[in-house]
């Protein structure tokens, strides 16, 4: 049986991980997926991480305890596929 759905992210906070993607690619000097769907995909994880747990923790990584991994991160689990 698959796990439940999460809820959506709200529009507001999809504006923001957007945002925050974006600036990131000017910051680094890097892009985005060459396919938009894939940054989208992305963008959408991290704003539901944000909303789940306050941070916006890579979505293509598994986590089987967001809340207690996020002490141990210190700045890791960026998420790659917006790069």
């Amino acid at each position: 049986m698959p796990p439940p759905k999460r809820p959506d992210p709200s529009p507001e906070t999809i504006k923001k991980m957007t945002r925050y993607v974006e600036k990131y690619w000017l910051k680094s000097g890097t892009t985005g997926h060459p396919d938009p769907e894939g940054t989208k995909a992305v963008v959408l994880g991290l704003a539901a991480n944000v909303e789940e747990v306050g941070r916006p923790r890579c979505p293509c990584n598994f986590y089987p305890d967001k809340e207690a991994e996020l002490p141990s991160m210190d700045g890791a689990g960026s998420a790659p596929a917006t790069r």
